[in-house]
């Protein structure tokens, strides 16, 4: 499996993961990534994000080594691959250490992206690198302790130059009811015009399910706490119910200027149904949810 795919890009770039490993009511996001801004500018970052803080690293481009065959890079004195990830961060904003052991990935069948995968230059394009795994191991954010003992992971990845304008975002892993899902919903230009597009990937009791724009997934309802997506028989609703939101930054033309509203660990309602038949109804008390759609929907 590879990793990095633009470490030759030079400007307007930038490609990162998001790994999310939860315990109980804890969540811990890691996002390490790199940079190429629209003066030529490249350097790597490390985000820490959970239910009590988050914090940005910034680092020359010369502390960031991949490999270019396998899913395997260092940012500083940070690890990550397929099969863990060591933490050794320390800023004015946060401090964060550890080591984590993931077990087996659970990639998807084939590219989330579909065709729009063969779209040269996209804004931004999906990844995801495993639906569900295990965690194991322990991290210390700003002096509290996390530890995940066989706790539920999740990675995911993004590349382009930008973030969507708008969008929606949000992720649950549900190993008792071996149910995992994420949604996007986002305004993606395309020329001189735009489109709705959504991804939606839902792994249940060992069968997949996808809802994609390329599959004929509308969008029936965007507000800024609730979503509903229709393909075909399929409904897909989800509705934020509390939020515990920290700042990120997120990219713009390579650059981390820009600054979002994450909520990383918090109750969100889905329901999933094919036709009259609901599938699942389930509240998640930390699940995972992103809204950027200013004076959307008000």
């Amino acid at each position: 499996m590879r990793g990095f795919y633009g470490l030759n890009e030079t400007k307007n770039y930038f490609e990162g993961f998001y790994f999310k490993q939860t315990a109980g009511a804890d969540t811990v996001a890691v996002i390490p990534a790199i940079h190429a801004e629209a003066n030529g500018r490249r350097f790597a970052s490390v985000q820490v994000v959970c239910g009590d803080a988050s914090g940005f690293a910034r680092m020359p481009m010369e502390l960031f080594e991949a490999n270019e065959r396998r899913f395997s890079f260092r940012v500083g004195k940070c690890a990550f691959s397929e099969t863990g990830l060591t933490l050794n961060l320390r800023t004015h904003e946060i401090e964060a250490h550890g080591r984590l052991v993931f077990g087996p990935l659970t990639p998807l069948a084939s590219s989330i992206m579909g065709p729009f995968s063969l779209l040269p230059r996209m804004q931004c394009s999906h990844r995801i690198v495993s639906m569900a795994h295990s965690v194991f191991g322990s991290l210390t954010v700003n002096g509290r302790r996390y530890v995940f003992d066989d706790a539920p992971g999740y990675i995911e990845g993004d590349r382009g130059s930008s973030f969507p304008a708008r969008y929606l975002w949000t992720h649950f892993y549900d190993r008792k009811n071996s149910l995992s899902l994420m949604l996007s919903v986002a305004d993606i230009p395309l020329g001189f015009t735009k489109f709705t597009g959504i991804l939606c990937p839902i792994l249940w009791n060992n069968k997949e399910y996808r809802l994609a724009t390329y599959k004929g997934a509308r969008l029936f309802h965007l507000g800024k706490k609730s979503v509903c997506i229709k393909q075909g028989t399929y409904t897909l609703t989800a509705e934020l119910i509390n939020e515990r939101a920290h700042i990120l930054r997120a990219p713009t033309n390579g650059s981390m200027e820009r600054r979002i509203h994450e909520s990383p660990s918090c109750a969100v309602r889905y329901v999933f149904c094919n036709g009259k038949e609901t599938l699942f109804d389930t509240t998640v008390e930390n699940a995972s949810f992103e809204c950027e759609y200013p004076r959307f929907m008000e």
